[in-house]
């Protein structure tokens, strides 16, 4: 337990990190087509379009310069953002099984 706790004190979790890449917001604009073809990738196994939907507002949330990255923030600093929709997606995953 003492370990734990000291441990605690020294490595702040992820998320009270400073960025390891301090990115710019023209850098981050400048991904947006290496991004769509990262979705694109994984978009297949999702098995409905409001799940591919929900992927992609997701995967942009998540790059955005928010404070919180829980849902209703991520939802809201999107302007298609839905955050009843993002929700759903996140409690619901239902992927395409493939064959091996």
């Amino acid at each position: 337990m003492e370990t734990i706790a000291k441990v605690m004190q020294t490595s702040p979790p992820p998320s009270g990190r400073p960025p390891e890449i301090n990115l710019a917001p023209r850098d981050v604009a400048a991904l947006v087509d290496d991004l769509t073809a990262y979705h694109a990738l994984f978009a297949p196994l999702f098995a409905r379009a409001e799940q591919r939907r929900g992927a992609w507002c997701y995967l942009r949330g998540q790059l955005r310069d928010l404070e919180r990255k829980t849902i209703e923030p991520l939802a809201l600093a999107l302007p298609d953002g839905d955050v009843q929709a993002l929700q759903q997606f996140i409690s619901h995953l239902d992927f395409v099984q493939t064959g091996e």
